[in-house]
């Protein structure tokens, strides 16, 4: 059975003035955190679609995503090899987040950059350059390959 959340393994504290707290072993549902909608875009649509019904199914009406609204995400995902968010549950926060290992690890694992949306966006294009030099060292030929000078699209 595949789980509604994903799972902060290891976090490394930021040094910046303004900083975003986030404990090692915290869960975030799947739609409602960047790497959860990395994860969720490994899956085909289908058992996406019943991950996200299952997660609005036990979720406050008013916290619900619906599968359409993200499903275009997930596309943008699968072909940038990384998920993208501003202001996803936490105003002035931006994410960058992008799959480690293979989908046949168990459990995959995702890497995640985020901090303050000013200097995430202005940034982002190297930021996501070094996530992708890191995870070609750990799993190479594992990202799609993309046109690295194109601006990320959020997801």
């Amino acid at each position: 059975m595949r789980t509604l959340y994903s799972q902060y393994i290891r976090v490394l504290q930021g040094t910046t003035p303004v900083r975003y707290y986030l404990e090692p072993g915290a869960r975030r549902l799947l739609t409602h955190s960047t790497p959860g909608r990395v994860f969720l875009s490994l899956m085909n649509d289908e058992d996406a679609r019943r991950i996200v019904q299952r997660i609005n199914a036990e979720e406050a009406p008013s916290s619900a995503v619906r599968f359409p609204d993200i499903q275009h995400a997930l596309a943008v995902i699968r072909r940038q090899g990384f998920a993208y968010t501003r202001d996803m549950g936490t105003p002035g926060l931006s994410a960058i987040a992008m799959r480690l290992t293979d989908t046949d690890r168990t459990p995959p694992l995702v890497i995640t950059v985020a901090g303050p949306s000013a200097i995430v966006s202005a940034d982002a294009r190297a930021i996501i350059g070094k996530m992708r030099e890191l995870v070609e060292r750990q799993s190479p030929g594992l990202l799609p390959q993309i046109d690295v000078d194109a601006p990320p699209i959020e997801t």
